[in-house]
């Protein structure tokens, strides 16, 4: 025995659906969407009035060692400067031994087309936070 149904349209009280209006695209690569990377005597400038931050070998990010009493404090910093990085959107390196923490971070990767090297107000601005 198989069974078929019959759906009818049309019929009755019609219900015409409306769409939302269209919004504009957003261009990812717009200029004021991304970033502009500092100048060498920017750069130098802030890391000066930073303390124990210095400039990576390469001189796309910069890096800090921190010391801690304890291993349990060294390791909720590491937590506190996951947190911080995933919530800026920046990469981030931490690595711990024992008391030890190095944290190093850099600019966010940028779309292909305006891809910019070099160090942003943000990378200095969470490095402010993490003190």
């Amino acid at each position: 025995m198989s069974r078929s149904q019959t759906l009818e349209v049309g019929t009755g009280t019609e219900t015409q659906l409306r769409r939302p209006p269209q919004r504009p695209p957003v261009d990812p690569l717009k200029s004021e969407r991304v970033e502009q990377p500092l100048t060498v005597l920017q750069v130098m400038a802030r890391l000066q009035s930073m303390p124990g931050w210095k400039l990576t070998s390469g001189g796309l990010g910069i890096r800090r060692t921190h010391m801690f009493p304890e291993v349990a404090v060294a390791s909720a910093y590491v937590s506190f400067v996951a947190e911080m990085a995933r919530a800026a959107k920046l990469p981030t390196a931490v690595t711990q031994r024992g008391r030890r923490v190095v944290v190093s971070l850099r600019a966010a990767t940028q779309p292909v087309k305006v891809r910019r090297k070099g160090l942003t107000q943000s990378v200095f601005d969470v490095a402010k936070q993490l003190g």
